[in-house]
């Protein structure tokens, strides 16, 4: 799925796409998430039997009365209008409500009943480096997530936003010279549910450096486009110390990018402790 091995660009990530789902046998179906326009307008070439999951009141499953608290998120769940009940998640984000909405609709393809898979999805702890709580000390909040994509990024932040109270500061270290650069115009307005931006360096991922594109570069882009308190910081080993004269109680920090960025976080929890005990 990298996109660097679809050169003809998004027309042909839904060629094929299309082409994938077509090839299900006779005895499968496609899940598939009404709410995305992409997918809404592949529909009609799609021939083989599918079920569709979203907030969309048009979609075979759906998602409604979301509700957030204390680092959680639950909603009501529909299938064709019959209502199933309710599903609590131990995350937060409204990606998960998707995601938890297609996962019960394979469990009911497979024979599993709603009271089951509610009750495993409620049971789930999440995975590591997926808004990961890390810490919280002095009343502020660590939190480390692995999204790089600028879909992913707003989707993380706005799930903060929606679940925490809080100023929001980021850390970012962008990910490969060839994404930063192809990427450049949909990170300008990525990470807006941010109060605070720091970047770092960009994580190379054993690629060649592509003149012109830095984490300079990304943090011009975004400060023109109206972020009004991003900075760039350096090498990520600087994050942390930069974070530490910033944070307040009350801040709720996190970290993000699929490099090593999370070390950012452990090492200001670790000062933050130290700071609190030399107290």
């Amino acid at each position: 799925e990298h996109l660097d091995h679809w050169t003809g660009g998004l027309p042909q990530i839904v060629e094929g796409f299309v082409d994938f789902v077509n090839k299900i046998p006779f005895y499968g179906a496609a899940v598939l998430c009404l709410d995305h326009p992409t997918v809404q307008s592949m529909l009609p070439r799609v021939e083989k039997r599918h079920i569709t999951y979203g907030m969309s009141q048009q979609a075979d499953y759906v998602a409604s009365n979301i509700t957030v608290a204390d680092g959680s998120i639950s909603f009501d769940v529909t299938c064709r209008g019959l209502a199933l009940g309710r599903v609590r998640l131990n995350m937060i984000g409204r990606h998960n409500v998707l995601n938890a909405l297609a996962a019960l609709a394979v469990a009911e393809e497979v024979g599993v009943p709603f009271a089951t898979a509610a009750a495993a999805l409620s049971s789930f702890q999440g995975v590591g480096r997926r808004f990961e709580i890390k810490g919280h000390i002095g009343d502020i909040l660590v939190a480390d997530d692995y999204g790089h994509h600028p879909a992913e990024i707003r989707a993380t932040l706005e799930a903060a936003r929606e679940a925490y109270d809080r100023r929001l500061v980021v850390a970012f270290q962008p990910h490969r010279y060839t994404r930063t650069r192809d990427l450049l115009m949909d990170f300008a307005s990525a990470f807006n549910a941010s109060n605070v931006l720091l970047v770092a360096d960009i994580y190379a991922a054993s690629e060649t450096p592509i003149p012109g594109i830095t984490a300079q570069t990304l943090v011009d882009v975004v400060s023109r486009h109206g972020h009004q308190h991003v900075e760039y910081v350096g090498p990520v080993d600087q994050i942390g110390g930069k974070l530490g004269s910033l944070v307040r109680p009350g801040d709720l920090v996190l970290t993000l990018g699929a490099g090593n960025i999370w070390q950012a976080g452990e090492e200001l929890l670790v000062d933050l402790q130290q700071a609190t005990q030399g107290h």
